[in-house]
């Protein structure tokens, strides 16, 4: 049987680059950071800002690794769509169980990083669809590039229908917040998952 060598896991740091996004088929680097970006089909995004957060951030979120926001530095009025790469492969033997075939993607609306955070911010991790290619160490999903600061106006909350259920339509109340904040900005984690392809994780009953 071959040796499988563990590496000591790299973590990556805070940081900030700015970066043209290229044709659909082709990815561009953000700088240093473990971030890769490219066209979407129908995007019209030129340029976008990548930024990666603070390993005590990340871990506070409850993410692993990476936590990133992507923002429009192409005075877009509107947010849009990028490709978006996040390599894990610099702390890919971080930990046991599969560690790597369990990484999901994960957002949480902006929010959540203010301070003081706001009290109606929720802290909800939403699942993002992606891709997880495990040989190259590589999450790949369509992230939401929110627009310049200047430019972005959160979403109106709708008014919840009144009802019997009072349980209900808190709920559904938290929903509409949830998406109205994630609307005005996401920071997008990276997550560890109960299961993967190799099992299910998670402790027994």
């Amino acid at each position: 049987m071959p040796k499988v060598e563990r590496r000591k896991p790299v973590w990556p740091k805070a940081g900030s680059a700015e970066v043209e996004v290229p044709p659909i088929g082709k990815v561009a680097e953000a700088g240093t950071l473990p971030v890769k970006v490219g066209q979407v089909k129908g995007g019209e995004l030129d340029k976008v800002k990548v930024e990666t957060l603070a390993p005590e951030v990340v871990r506070a979120l409850g993410g692993v690794g990476i936590a990133a926001r992507v923002v429009r530095a192409d005075d877009g009025a509107a947010p849009g769509k990028v490709r978006a790469e996040f390599s894990y492969a610099s702390f890919r033997d971080a930990y046991g169980g599969n560690f790597a075939t369990r990484l999901r993607l994960v957002r949480v609306p902006s929010c959540a990083i203010e301070v003081p955070r706001p009290k109606a911010c929720v802290v909800r991790p939403s699942v993002v669809p992606s891709t997880n290619d495990v040989k190259a160490g590589t999450l790949i999903a369509e992230a939401e590039a929110e627009a310049a600061p200047a430019n972005a106006t959160p979403a109106a909350v709708k008014p919840t229908t009144p009802g019997k259920d009072r349980k209900a339509a808190a709920q559904q109340a938290m929903q509409e917040r949830l998406a109205a904040q994630l609307a005005a900005g996401s920071v997008y984690l990276l997550s560890v998952g109960m299961t993967g392809p190799n099992g299910n994780w998670a402790p027994p009953i």
